[in-house]
């Protein structure tokens, strides 16, 4: 997993809002790669750095949406159901997508 959370976070620490966007593209990429493989370990890692990203500061109804898709997402991982789990991230992953382009192109 060390290998992916390089992948995903770089060495550097670029705070640019393309930098962080890809970062967390890179994340929610390393989730939906982990519910292909059936990979727990590294589907629950994934989702605690996509937790550890939220803040309640610029939107408190969307820290705890989200918080609550995560728990819903490990109940997935726990339950073993990989297509559900594997869809949740990608479906986020592509909202993402979609605010960043509205917002920043």
């Amino acid at each position: 997993m060390k290998h992916a959370a390089k992948k995903a976070y770089g060495e550097s620490v670029e705070q640019t809002p393309a930098a962080a966007f890809q970062r967390l593209i890179q994340t929610y990429q390393v989730a939906i790669d982990a519910g292909i493989e059936k990979n727990a370990e590294q589907a629950l890692h994934a989702i605690t750095l996509l937790e550890s990203t939220l803040s309640p500061d610029p939107n408190p109804e969307l820290a705890i949406s989200l918080r609550a898709i995560y728990a819903d997402c490990r109940q997935q991982i726990s339950d073993k159901r990989w297509a559900e789990y594997t869809e949740s991230m990608e479906r986020l992953k592509g909202v993402w997508t979609a605010y960043y382009r509205l917002n920043h192109q």
